[in-house]
């Protein structure tokens, strides 16, 4: 999970996105699966953030997916809040995109 962080915080988002998919691959069953979920959601809107504005509309859909899945998956989870807000403003920005 450290290298996901790190690309993270470097600002390479595919890399951090494909890291934490493969930790999801090779850990299914991690008790880190609901954060995971939540730092791949924050990435994804992270991501769409700072791409070119062709490719904005996909990472925001990308971001509300992985939103989604949080809540069907742990609908008790800790998270929710922080899922709902994220979900929300990924929304807000995809009314915007033309």
């Amino acid at each position: 999970m450290f290298r996901a962080f790190l690309f993270y915080r470097m600002g390479n988002y595919s890399a951090a996105i494909t890291s934490f998919e493969n930790l999801l691959k090779k850990y299914p069953n991690t008790k880190h699966r609901e954060e995971i979920l939540l730092d791949m959601a924050t990435t994804y809107y992270d991501y769409a953030e700072n791409s070119v504005p062709e490719k904005q509309r996909e990472r925001y859909e990308s971001c509300i997916e992985h939103c989604n899945t949080l809540s069907y998956l742990y609908p008790e989870s800790e998270y929710t809040n922080d899922m709902k807000a994220l979900a929300a403003k990924a929304r807000k920005k995809l009314e915007n995109i033309q």
